[in-house]
């Protein structure tokens, strides 16, 4: 047994709602366009008045001129400062200091005075040397000029 299909023929109105459906179809997707061409015009709005702002602002640099000056800064830490080197100082002779001329940490030159000594205990040794020279200095004239006829008569009479 064979059968035989025959095509389906169509009748005018079977037509009239598949061409409805179409029609429907196309109106769902036009608003659909219309709804995603609002959006991307919202979000393009969105982006050059809020976004692109914010990014330049970002971008933004402040510039101004150089120019020389001091800058007044306090420097506040803890911790033990360590000098680069370390020099002990200390005087030929010990004495009562009289005066200091240079803070500690400052700098000094080579032959530069640091500090002056209480000099009156060295002006009292001074003079007594300066005595003892004058007494030496007597003596040698002593020596030199030889002995007097009195020191000599003075002498033998000792001895006898």
């Amino acid at each position: 047994m064979t059968i035989a299909l025959k095509p389906k023929e169509l009748k005018p109105k079977e037509l009239k709602p598949n061409g409805l459906s179409k029609l429907r179809a196309n109106k769902w997707l036009l608003g659909l366009l219309i709804l995603i061409s609002m959006i991307g015009v919202g979000y393009l709005t969105y982006y050059q008045l809020v976004v692109v702002p914010q990014q330049q602002a970002k971008l933004k640099i402040q510039t101004a001129l150089v120019k020389r000056g001091n800058l007044m800064i306090a420097v506040s830490a803890n911790g033990t400062v360590e000098p680069e080197r370390s020099v002990n100082v200390s005087p030929k002779t010990s004495g009562i200091l009289k005066q200091l001329l240079v803070k500690e940490g400052d700098s000094v030159q080579l032959g530069q005075v640091l500090a002056y000594m209480d000099a009156s205990n060295l002006q009292g040794q001074l003079r007594q040397a300066q005595g003892n020279l004058a007494a030496a200095e007597a003596n040698v004239q002593k020596l030199l000029n030889g002995n007097r006829t009195q020191d000599i008569a003075t002498a033998k009479a000792q001895l006898s």
